[in-house]
């Protein structure tokens, strides 16, 4: 019998080391450190922060930074990490629990990191938006901000209006211990217009002595395009520095490109109302 949880991460407690077996990519922390290299003494924020794939070697390259994540069992496995490392380094890391959307996020950051994809965790436009302004507000003038996520243009793609079709998905794989996961996903209503999915997620956690668990999960998600993404920039006040078609390759955003990552900047205004 399934069990419901309204946070796929806390699903079960072995899905951190697999989220961690399946996303290890190196190229925003590279892109990220570059940047960092050429300012002073930044503080720095990261909503959506996991399980610590670009906290982690921000701060162990000496860099203060904020960590925030719904996710307890997320947040544990962050903790693990941590600990092991030397006091100098766990001096910098500080890590809120809590939902991004209904929290004041701290304030008087240089960077701001909006990584991972973190926009499909949130199930609508208007969420996505709020997380915008949410970043514009807690960034110092002249902050920046940095976004790197999927890129769908248009309707919601047909792969994911299958009603009724279970399909594999996150979170698959083994951990140390031996338990086995396997994530299933079956939409159940769409809007192909406002490109609106939602769908029943299952896991089945199969344990070393056979013994076997389903647990599931009703969630909804909004594949964001980069012109949404572009437009909340402009409304609230961000200049737009940079723009990729993801940084594999670091390629100037072309239209149609599957991946975007902006690096946008809070404009200043003086009393004169004039932006700088």
């Amino acid at each position: 019998m399934g069990n419901e949880f309204s946070n796929i991460y806390d699903m079960d407690k072995h899905i951190p080391e697999i989220y961690d077996q399946l996303e290890n990519g190196k190229n925003d922390i590279d892109f990220l450190l570059n940047k960092l290299k050429k300012m002073n003494s930044p503080k720095i924020l990261e909503p959506f922060c996991g399980t610590g794939r670009l906290l982690l070697p921000l701060a162990k390259n000496g860099y203060k930074i904020t960590g925030i994540d719904i996710s307890r069992a997320m947040l544990e496995h962050l903790k693990t990490k941590i600990n092991r490392l030397d006091k100098s380094i766990q001096n910098n890391i500080e890590l809120i629990q809590d939902d991004v959307l209904n929290i004041n996020w701290p304030k008087a950051f240089d960077l701001i990191i909006l990584g991972c994809n973190c926009l499909y965790e949130l199930p609508t436009s208007q969420t996505q938006k709020t997380v915008i302004e949410k970043a514009f507000n807690s960034l110092n003038p002249g902050g920046l901000l940095f976004i790197d996520n999927d890129n769908m243009e248009g309707l919601l793609d047909k792969s994911w209006c299958d009603i009724g079709v279970k399909k594999k998905i996150f979170p698959s794989g083994i951990c140390s211990h031996g338990v086995k996961i396997q994530g299933f996903a079956k939409a159940i209503w769409v809007d192909r217009k406002k490109r609106l999915w939602k769908a029943k997620r299952r896991i089945e956690v199969i344990y070393p002595n056979g013994k076997k668990e389903e647990k599931t999960y009703i969630q909804q998600k909004h594949p964001v395009s980069a012109e949404e993404i572009k437009g909340w920039l402009n409304e609230f006040g961000f200049e737009i520095l940079e723009m990729y078609s993801g940084l594999k390759q670091k390629e100037k955003f072309k239209k149609g490109s599957k991946r975007v990552t902006f690096l946008a900047r809070k404009t200043v205004i003086d009393n004169n109302f004039n932006v700088k």
